[in-house]
């Protein structure tokens, strides 16, 4: 028992402490204000900061805009970025089940086989005996068994787990990335819209200016120089717009992507600034708590667990391993004998393997 127990102390995966966090409650060295001016300059309510409320998982939805909810309902259901990222994690949550499968419980098999055999003599060194032809039918049932002496098991469902936390956060992370990118794009549009909008009334205003000043040099109230100042300040003005018209087919373009949609879907939203409301209570977070929500750096930690368990699984490598076997069966020559007691065979055995000498590659796995 005390021979068990040393081995597996010796095999155990190296023991992870998470760094300490650093006490910071504010992002600044000066006291956060109690609301925002921004908003009060562009006409909007004033937005006030709620300090250690966190982020909703559904954080547009704080715009009050139910078609860019139905954009981003649609973006998680049909992007294949995201359909990808959740079937890499089945697949690794199938694997892990697969090893806890084989690896916590005895595997047992059953086969059923029949030959006709034909043996000579010579097979036992007696060539003088003649032939012989017979039939042999053979059903069993093997059950085998290894034993986790060195943890060896434990570090390989370690590993498998730590594999699935990983997935599961890199399907968070993609989910996050997603419906930051569909928001921020609709919120690009209206943003162009809107500057498209004030382009083409700029325009407008210096069209109708130019007008006026061609009068009055007609009436010789001002010089020619003042209209063709006007010219090119209204040429300048109009050449902004095709930037921008093409800027907005572009975001129109990654948009409908976003959204797992052809360019050219009618069924697109259109997004202005009017139809987006700015959020009256900002969540602040505070950093360490910000930091423990990034699925970026969650799945950094996971992989470090799965590296940690893979040194477990390796330094059980070192250490023998045990494996129980037992079956059952009948091997009968006549079909007729399957379950006679006559025909009836079974075995009983453990192997131990111990590694003696590999060219230092288990201990360079370890390492």
């Amino acid at each position: 028992a005390a021979w068990l127990t040393a081995i597996g102390g010796c095999a155990s995966s190296p023991t992870l402490r998470a760094p300490q966090v650093p006490q910071v409650s504010t992002y600044t060295g000066s006291s956060l204000p109690d609301s925002t001016v921004g908003a009060e300059v562009a006409g909007g309510a004033e937005q006030k900061f709620i300090v250690g409320r966190d982020i909703p998982a559904e954080w547009w939805q704080v715009f009050h805009s139910d078609a860019l909810d139905g954009l981003v309902r649609d973006a998680l259901s049909a992007n294949p970025g995201l359909a990808a990222a959740q079937s890499t994690l089945k697949a690794a949550w199938q694997n892990y089940l697969a090893v806890r499968g084989t690896t916590l419980r005895p595997t047992v098999d059953a086969g059923v086989s029949g030959k006709r055999q034909r043996i000579t003599g010579a097979l036992f060194g007696q060539p003088q005996f003649p032939a012989n032809v017979f039939n042999l039918f053979d059903a069993s049932v093997a059950v085998g068994y290894t034993l986790n002496l060195g943890g060896g098991i434990r570090s390989q469902l370690a590993m498998g787990q730590s594999q699935v936390r990983y997935q599961c956060f890199e399907l968070e992370g993609a989910y996050l990335a997603l419906t930051a990118n569909v928001v921020t794009t609709a919120v690009r549009e209206a943003s162009l819209r809107a500057q498209i909008r004030a382009s083409t009334e700029i325009v407008q205003i210096e069209q109708a200016q130019l007008d006026a000043m061609q009068q009055q040099l007609d009436a010789g109230t001002i010089i020619v120089t003042d209209v063709l100042a006007q010219r090119a300040l209204l040429a300048q003005s109009r050449a902004v717009l095709p930037g921008l018209t093409e800027a907005l087919e572009q975001t129109r373009h990654r948009l409908a992507v976003l959204a797992g949609k052809p360019p050219n879907d009618t069924t697109l939203p259109k997004f202005a600034l009017d139809d987006l409301d700015l959020p009256q209570e900002l969540p602040v977070s505070l950093p360490a708590t910000l930091l423990m929500q990034r699925p970026d750096l969650l799945s950094s930690e996971a992989l470090l667990e799965q590296a940690a368990a893979g040194v477990g699984v390796a330094t059980a490598n070192l250490f023998p391993r045990v494996t129980l076997s037992a079956g059952v069966g009948s091997e009968p020559t006549d079909l007729r004998d399957l379950f006679a007691s006559s025909s009836s065979v079974y075995n009983v055995g453990a192997a131990l393997l111990q590694p003696l000498f590999h060219g230092r590659a288990l201990r360079a796995k370890q390492a």
